[in-house]
């Protein structure tokens, strides 16, 4: 018995032949994805809004009083936690791309 035989190469060999005529006589598949996966126009445009309001409501200075003041970017009063920010900017995000994607969808 050589080496060949035990590590099982003349059995791959035999396959790869019969796997080679198999593979000409079939038919490509059917593509089932859009060519070019690039984001959408509406993706953009809620991840935008999203972080509009995020820059809104980010709190950028604030004072130390009872009860706490804290300011937006351009001087206006916004809640002291950050995470108000972050909660309108996701739910402004979320609600955007679900508005724009059902608009989309009834126009097809």
């Amino acid at each position: 018995m050589s080496n060949e035989e035990r590590l099982g190469l003349h059995v791959t060999a035999a396959r790869s032949k019969i796997g080679a005529k198999e593979t000409e006589k079939a038919t490509p598949m059917a593509q089932t994805t859009k060519p070019g996966a690039r984001p959408r126009i509406s993706t953009i445009v809620a991840l935008l809004a999203g972080l509009t309001v995020f820059l809104l409501l980010f709190p950028a200075s604030g004072t130390a009083s009872l009860p706490p003041e804290c300011y937006s970017m351009l001087g206006y009063v916004v809640p002291c936690e950050a995470w108000v920010a972050w909660a309108a900017g996701t739910a402004t995000a979320g609600l955007v791309g679900v508005g724009l994607w059902m608009t989309d969808r009834h126009q097809r």
